[in-house]
């Protein structure tokens, strides 16, 4: 519809690993809050699921061609996230959602998520409506609602 023709849809979920991941839906008409985590109650279907990392491979993109990352998956990013090594490790920003409070009820280990951008090199910038700044990594533990973070290993003014 608007005429971008380097773009791709594909009907799958982004996962570490290739496989099959339980969709728990979520009840209202807002389809993106539905979440491989456990967070919503209610209806349940199984959808296919792919790793960044091999979905690149299948199409010969080199992963340091990707610049760019957007992922909002209600707090399934550090999984998602996983199975995109090889693309953290290209030097991408990445613009995210943190959610914590659905990461813990998922069973989703914070500290272990944040050692995983901190340790490849990324810097955490929390993103709201009076701007963009910089958040360490121990402030970053501490949030407890859904923020927009945006991850570089490049300095963000």
């Amino acid at each position: 519809m608007n005429h971008a023709g380097r773009v791709k849809t594909n009907q799958a979920a982004v996962g570490e690993t290739p496989g099959t991941l339980t969709l728990h839906l979520y009840p209202d008409k807002n389809r993106g809050r539905h979440s491989i985590l456990p967070i919503n109650d209610g209806e349940k279907v199984e959808v296919e699921a792919v790793s960044l990392d091999d979905y690149c491979r299948s199409l010969e993109i080199d992963p340091a061609l990707v610049r760019f990352v957007k992922i909002d998956v209600e707090g399934f990013e550090p999984i998602a996230l996983k199975g995109a090594s090889e693309i953290l490790k290209a030097n991408p920003l990445i613009l995210s959602e943190y959610a914590p409070e659905y990461m813990e009820k998922g069973g989703i280990s914070i500290p272990d998520y944040l050692e995983m951008m901190f340790g490849n090199g990324f810097s955490a910038y929390k993103i709201d409506e009076e701007g963009i700044e910089v958040i360490n990594r121990d402030d970053l533990s501490k949030v407890s609602e859904a923020i927009d973070v945006v991850w570089s290993k490049d300095p963000i003014s």
